[in-house]
């Protein structure tokens, strides 16, 4: 059974794609098992490309699907992503990283898909860190050794890793365990690059400013990213230069993503006052309630434009500002009010 990318949009959907579709993995008769014994199907994510949904099972364990869009060929043969997905991970298991286990993939008419094993109770390090550690102090010392035990492997196996960031690393909060997310392009490589270091100093960039200076640097020693904490800061210092050179690249794109009004940074919602943007919290979860607060502080501005790159700005910044607008209201007269959470 070939289903196309595009119609699969509901769960009944779902679950006819993996009764019926060929399997490709190591043990495919105990998934297959599995998936006959039921599960329940809900979309964690979507865009253009992917679409990903949390298969809850009767036994407790939970399994994600990830299907891609088709790709044109010949990518769509010597780089068809569901497989090199699976392939990287498994690639990265053996060599003992802590990837999140794949079980299998397959081939839709248009496009392909994956099947993951879920990890216990698990969160993005991005979430944890910015709803739990920076109030947690006593926990960020352990936290800073835990994400050195994740990136000193990668730089032991001389592991390059296109996308490494907080949002790409799980932390189960029952076992306490961390775990590499999308291996997608992460692979062994003859020689580490600069740009590699780069990369792989991401974590420890998001991280400057929410931890304490000395430990994010000795945190980057630990990693085996810096010899010392001088090339440490020196490293830091380039990363951080580096992805103010991306966003600065992007601009554009950001902005109209955060203008869109459904996009991972805000929401847009109709109010009887006008047109309302809520921002979403830092590791891209929206507000419980599209609701304005009555106690938030008001900023009344003569037009659109004029609060516009006061509102952009504070989604790029690193370390995220201290207090930034959680929401722009654009009025029917043009005009244009942000709130803020006080007035510190």
């Amino acid at each position: 059974m070939r289903e196309k990318f595009s119609t699969i949009n509901t769960p009944a959907e779902v679950r006819s794609l993996l009764l019926y579709a060929e399997l490709n993995g190591e043990d495919t008769a105990a998934l297959r098992r599995r998936i006959e014994a039921g599960f329940e199907v809900v979309l964690v994510k979507q865009n253009p490309k992917r679409k990903v949904y949390r298969l809850s099972c009767p036994d407790g364990r939970e399994m994600y699907l990830k299907l891609f869009a088709g790709q044109s060929f010949p990518q769509s043969v010597f780089r068809f992503y569901a497989q090199q997905e699976y392939q990287a991970a498994r690639r990265l298991e053996s060599l003992g990283l802590p990837v999140i286990r794949y079980l299998a993939w397959g081939r839709l008419d248009r496009g392909g898909f994956s099947l993951s094993e879920g990890v216990p109770e698990a969160v993005s390090l991005r979430q944890y860190c910015f709803e739990t550690l920076i109030h947690r102090p006593e926990l960020q010392a352990e936290f800073a050794d835990r994400l050195a035990g994740v990136v000193r492997p990668l730089m032991r196996n001389r592991i390059r890793h296109p996308d490494f960031h907080l949002g790409n690393i799980l932390l189960s909060r029952s076992s306490g365990k961390l775990f590499l997310a999308d291996p997608w392009g992460v692979r062994p490589v003859w020689f580490l690059r600069a740009s590699d270091r780069l990369d792989a100093s991401l974590p420890w960039v998001e991280l400057s400013g929410t931890l304490p200076d000395e430990l994010v640097l000795s945190g980057m020693v630990s990693s085996e990213l810096a010899r010392d904490s001088a090339s440490a800061a020196a490293l830091l210092e380039a990363a951080h230069a580096r992805r103010e050179r991306f966003f600065a690249r992007h601009r554009e794109k950001f902005n109209a993503r955060i203008l869109s009004g459904h996009s991972k940074f805000a929401t847009e919602v109709t109010l009887p006052e006008g047109r309302c943007a809520f921002r979403h919290t830092e590791w891209f979860a929206p507000p419980a309630k599209f609701e304005l607060d009555p106690a938030w502080r008001r900023v009344a501005y003569e037009s659109e434009e004029a609060s516009r790159d006061i509102w952009l700005d504070s989604f790029l910044k690193t370390p995220p500002e201290k207090n930034p607008p959680l929401a722009r209201l654009l009025c029917p007269d043009g005009t244009a009010v942000l709130f803020f959470a006080d007035d510190k």
